[in-house]
């Protein structure tokens, strides 16, 4: 087993394209915001380390093109995903709509209960009461571990945000490799083969 500084955890970004996932990821990982971002074609990745309970992590986050003409390829890079974020926009009612497409391509995932956060973002420029935003997640609250609203522009939660589906996906990982070694000790067979 890799040293855990070593270990690579996938954490992916969904959401409709305009939402800003570009934006929280350069937000966290050069703690820079960028008004001249252009929507990602396919995929981009940066990579993090960070502490979880002492212990250093390799994270990598994956951007994905929200665009509907890239929606058939985005499955390919959910594989192997050991967190998830799904983001909608306050001042785009249709990424809220959107929720359910993205949810659908974790279909695909072996772990059906890999980590998956709601990320709200653009709660600097809101355009979404939060009577509407209350309404709009409230049919979620089953569906993602928690809903956190956030914004690139300021920074806010954005690090919280990271950091939490982070520790999430370590500590998911680290769940389920140990439950894999419980369930594959086998009681020596004490009764001759044949």
């Amino acid at each position: 087993m890799l040293p855990h500084s070593e270990q690579t955890y996938k954490i992916i970004l969904l959401g409709n394209s305009g939402v800003g996932k570009t934006s929280l990821a350069n937000r966290w990982i050069n703690n820079l915001f960028d008004n001249n971002v252009v929507s990602t074609i396919c995929a981009i990745n940066w990579a993090k380390t960070i502490l979880v309970d002492g212990r250093s992590y390799s994270i990598t986050i994956w951007d994905t093109a929200g665009q509907e003409q890239f929606r058939s390829i985005t499955p390919l890079y959910v594989r192997g995903a050991k967190g998830i974020v799904v983001v909608a926009s306050m001042c785009d009612r249709e990424s809220f709509d959107g929720i359910p497409d993205w949810l659908d391509m974790l279909n695909i995932l072996e772990d059906r209960s890999v980590p998956v956060i709601l990320a709200v973002n653009k709660t600097d420029q809101s355009l979404i009461s939060d009577d509407e935003l209350n309404e709009m997640i409230d049919s979620y609250k089953d569906t993602f571990c928690t809903v956190i609203k956030v914004s690139a522009l300021t920074g806010e939660k954005v690090k919280m945000m990271f950091e939490y589906i982070s520790s999430l996906a370590v500590k998911h990982k680290e769940n389920i490799s140990e439950l894999a070694v419980d369930t594959v000790k086998l009681e020596p067979d004490t009764k001759p083969c044949c």
